[in-house]
């Protein structure tokens, strides 16, 4: 999310950092456009040195900005502004990386087909019915996305092991199965019998 995304304001002189944070409280897009200009790059490292993933720690330094925006009018001006904003982004970031693993770890147990490690209440789908959904979703994978995702989460080889495999780098391993993974979760996000499965992992 660009800051321009908000309109077009007339220019102001806004100077100090204090002076930014008060004026962003009041809506003002011009100390909005300063601090993205300001912060960008420092979050997208920030979050970056968590996850070593470019595409996901650009979209989890957007969600900042987003975030920022819209809780905006809350902001208090007399406390360190980027030791709210580092805190916010490392807090957005480990709950980013923890209902990943969740995700990670329920696929991985339907693709080696351990109903008893996912069904453990009444309120949840069949094993079945989830493993045929996430099934479906893999077998619409591109070809070379899917062998990889599948030399990943179903034989359990490392990217060092994958990329030695089938000659490609290891930076070509993880970003298909980075990409298979985000073309699953937004997959299952379509089926809401599922989604609530994987609720009882988050």
């Amino acid at each position: 999310m660009r800051p321009d995304h908000f309109g077009s304001s007339k220019p102001k002189i806004l100077t100090d950092e204090k002076t930014l944070v008060k004026a962003l409280k009041n809506g003002d897009k011009v100390a909005f456009e300063k601090i993205f200009r300001m912060y960008h790059k420092q979050l997208y490292f920030f979050c970056y040195s968590f996850l070593n993933q470019k595409e996901d720690a650009e979209n989890l330094t957007q969600d900042v900005f987003v975030k920022l925006w819209v809780n905006r009018a809350s902001l208090d001006c007399e406390k360190s502004f980027s030791g709210f904003l580092f805190t916010m982004t490392k807090n957005l970031t480990l709950n980013y990386i923890r209902k990943t693993i969740h995700q990670q770890i329920f696929v991985s147990q339907l693709l080696n087909n351990k109903p008893e490690d996912c069904c453990q209440t009444e309120k949840q789908v069949s094993f079945n019915e989830a493993k045929s959904i996430l099934n479906n979703l893999i077998n619409r994978l591109p070809t070379k996305r899917k062998e990889i995702f599948l030399l990943s989460r179903e034989k359990g080889l490392s990217h060092k092991e994958i990329s030695k495999h089938l000659d490609i780098s290891v930076h070509t391993v993880e970003s298909q199965v980075s990409k298979a993974l985000k073309f699953i979760r937004n997959g299952l996000k379509d089926f809401a019998q599922t989604f609530l499965l994987l609720l009882f992992f988050i």
